[in-house]
């Protein structure tokens, strides 16, 4: 399934919060790790709607493509996951946020 942006809104790939350590301990229960992840601030831009940033604030042209990741206001849109007929997550997690919640464009990794 493709999902795409409408409006003035983008779809974002968060980074992923770990549910597990790398040697498999279990970090937290579903929901502190749910919570974790609503809260995220960063990811990567995903696809933009077509009237996203369209504002004369903006100056006509958008600061952001796809592919770029940026930082976003916290807890800002909605975040959800994909969800099989038995209301499973099948998906990694996904957020969409207005054109107005985007902070900066990160240049650097995050892990520097």
């Amino acid at each position: 399934m493709k999902e795409r942006a409408t409006g003035f809104r983008i779809l974002v790939k968060p980074h992923q919060v770990a549910g597990k350590t790398s040697s498999g301990i279990v970090t937290g229960t579903d929901d502190m790790i749910e919570a974790q992840q609503r809260a995220n601030d960063v990811g990567v831009v995903l696809d933009i709607g077509p009237s996203a940033f369209e504002h004369d604030r903006f100056g006509g042209k958008p600061p952001i493509t796809v592919g770029d990741t940026i930082r976003f206001k916290t807890y800002a849109g909605h975040c959800y996951r994909l969800k099989n007929e038995l209301g499973q997550p099948v998906s990694e997690w996904f957020q969409v946020i207005n054109d107005d919640d985007v902070l900066t464009i990160i240049e650097e990794s995050v892990d520097d």
